[in-house]
């Protein structure tokens, strides 16, 4: 047999869960390689950025524009709520309580950046933060500042400043004020006690439950939306808050009037100006599967009367709301079972629900998004698609996905979108992580080919090119901000990104896989800004556990071709980089092979 050229075109898209023959001729692995124009390319880079960093871990983000054309963010995390105002960070996180003029409360001592503070009934705990202000120095050190106490006493709590005082003093600092955040929420779901602790009708009202018996806290989100120009802000199963944007930074998020008592999660029907209240407890009934909603076109009247149009509507199937997602026509509710579509109709009814589905679950508040009037969702055990009917998603990396996810921290999973590039990525823990620490991710734009692809990237929230944003933004579970499709590399170190194809069957003159061939030469084929390296691993017989690995060979711009000796009836290819600075493309790489023998 001749030598002869085979060009290696495969199909885009990387599989996972097939059989290793059954994915003969496709891309077996990858990481940080997605597929445009069905051909493999790095993914765009990301760029931290230390001064919109947060703390707290972020869940939520929602950029939009006062009526000033003033660009703001609002970033929610587990313990504040903040507004990137014009790109200036502040934190709008509500109030549970102000101290003014405290006289003299600072005690500290000589090289220690421990302060204690004494404030009489302060009523914080542990892990509250506090913002102190109109201090003055005491020790050396101005104690002015946010931070994060540790209780000693139902009047004394200790924080830490950023500089040692140069000398102890007791009883100092002036007449200070002193402003209590909200408590912070949960990081992690766990076990819990108290009112809203326990599934719906699993114990008897006012009577304290046990931890370990179907006991939990709900991990915590914000969820955001705008009224106008302002922020309608809950946290979830606690208050309702507004932030009035023409108040400015110096403002903090307070309650809203005459809102539910808790709710879960909070949105807006722009149809005629309502907003709703998921899981509301309207302090009639503790029933998380309640909807209440405003009078049209005011955000503070919520009692129904004959001469409004606020309400409320109780949904059966399911013990309580999980999520919701807003689409062109209907906003679209999961239940812990089910799914419903939710309709503005006016009066009388103002809004119906329809059941859409029955079981059908989600795995976070985080986990749908709606593209175009196509919804798409995580769920616990699948993929899912709304397009009018409930579907599952094709995906050839289910499996591998949700045979690894790690089940105890499933819940903060969630849902992204790339529009630029037409993806929707979920986003998940792996392993033992106990954050979000993988993604997969589905090429919308063409759902015929079925083209998803995968990789390790830590982001707790992400948000879109959307309004004045050019590009997507995001944030890890350590309250890092990142400008994402931002140059080539992960944060100006390398971004490793790499692709490996499966079994490819090297065809001799008796069929595929019945002679032993060599692969002696590779015509690379690739637009890059840099170096790549390609192995090829070769072996013998289909059962054998011995491989042979010839590379890495180092490719440029200008290799023309690389010469080897890889004797096999099977072999794969393996790609990647480790250098920083610029991206690649594959085209349709080459390889010669000829026959060398029967055994």
């Amino acid at each position: 047999m001749p030598s002869k050229l085979i060009p290696l075109k495969l199909p885009p898209g990387i599989i996972k869960d097939w059989t290793e023959y059954s994915a003969e001729g496709r891309y077996s692995n990858g990481e940080r390689v997605r597929f445009m124009e069905d051909l493999p390319e790095k993914i765009g880079g990301w760029v931290a950025n230390a001064v919109k960093s947060v703390t707290g871990v972020p869940r939520s983000i929602l950029p939009w524009k006062d009526l000033s054309e003033n660009n703001i963010i609002a970033i929610g995390t587990h313990s504040h709520l903040y507004v990137l105002f014009q790109g200036t960070l502040s934190d709008i996180t509500p109030l549970r309580k102000t101290s003014s003029n405290v006289s003299n409360c600072f005690t500290v001592t000589d090289e220690s950046t421990t302060v204690t503070v004494t404030d009489s009934s302060h009523g914080a705990t542990t892990g509250d933060y506090v913002t102190i202000s109109s201090s003055a120095a005491v020790g050396g050190i101005t104690p002015d500042g946010n931070y994060e106490i540790t209780v000693t006493n139902s009047n004394v709590y200790t924080i830490v400043h950023s500089t040692a005082a140069t000398s102890g003093a007791t009883g100092g600092g002036g007449a200070t004020d002193i402003a209590y955040a909200i408590a912070p929420g949960a990081p992690d779901s766990s076990g819990g006690l108290g009112w809203g602790a326990g599934p719906w009708g699993g114990s008897t009202w006012n009577t304290t439950r046990v931890i370990g018996l179907g006991v939990a806290v709900d991990l915590s989100y914000w969820s955001l939306s705008n009224w106008g120009e302002d922020l309608i802000a809950t946290f979830r199963n606690d208050k309702t808050y507004l932030w009035d944007a023409s108040s400015g930074v110096g403002t903090r998020a307070a309650v809203l009037t005459n809102a539910p008592i808790t709710a879960k999660f909070t949105a807006i029907s722009m149809e005629a100006r309502h907003v709703l209240a998921y899981g509301a407890y309207t302090g009639s009934a503790n029933n998380p599967m309640n909807i209440a909603w405003t009078d049209q076109g005011t955000n503070t009247t919520w009692a129904a009367t004959a001469t409004n149009t606020a309400g409320e509507f109780q949904l059966t199937r399911g013990t309580r709301i999980e999520a919701y997602a807003h689409t062109r026509t209907q906003t679209l509710i999961w239940t812990d079972t089910s799914l419903y579509a939710q309709t503005y109709s006016g009066q009388p009814y103002i809004f119906n629900f329809k059941l859409l589905s029955e079981d059908t679950t989600i795995l976070s508040q985080t986990s749908a998004i709606d593209i175009d009037g196509v919804t798409y969702w995580f769920g616990s055990n699948n993929f899912y698609v709304y397009n009018g009917q409930v579907q599952a998603l094709q995906s050839p990396v289910r499996r591998w996905v949700f045979d690894n996810i790690n089940r105890d921290v499933a819940g903060k999973s969630f849902v992204g979108v790339n529009k630029e590039f037409q993806e929707i990525w979920f986003f998940y823990p792996r392993g033992t992580a106990t954050e979000p620490s993988h993604y997969a991710t589905y090429h919308y734009g063409d759902p015929q080919k079925v083209i998803w692809h995968i990789g390790a990237l830590p982001r707790t929230c992400w948000q879109d090119a959307e309004k004045f944003l050019e590009k997507p933004i995001a944030y890890d579970s350590s309250g890092i901000y990142y400008d994402h499709e931002n140059g080539f590399d992960d944060n100006a170190s390398a971004m490793n990104p790499s692709l490996e194809t499966g079994i490819l069957e090297l065809t001799g003159t008796g069929g595929e896989g019945s002679s032993l061939l060599l692969i002696d030469k590779v015509i690379p084929d690739a637009v890059t800004g840099g170096d790549y390296t390609l192995e090829i691993i070769s072996k013998k017989y289909p059962n054998s556990t011995e491989e042979t690995t010839k590379g890495p060979f180092t490719i440029t711009a200008t290799t023309e071709k690389i010469s080897l000796r890889a004797k096999g009836r099977q072999a794969r290819l393996k790609w990647a980089d480790t250098g920083v600075g610029y991206s690649w493309k594959l085209g349709t790489p080459r390889l010669q092979i000829k026959q060398v023998g029967e055994r």
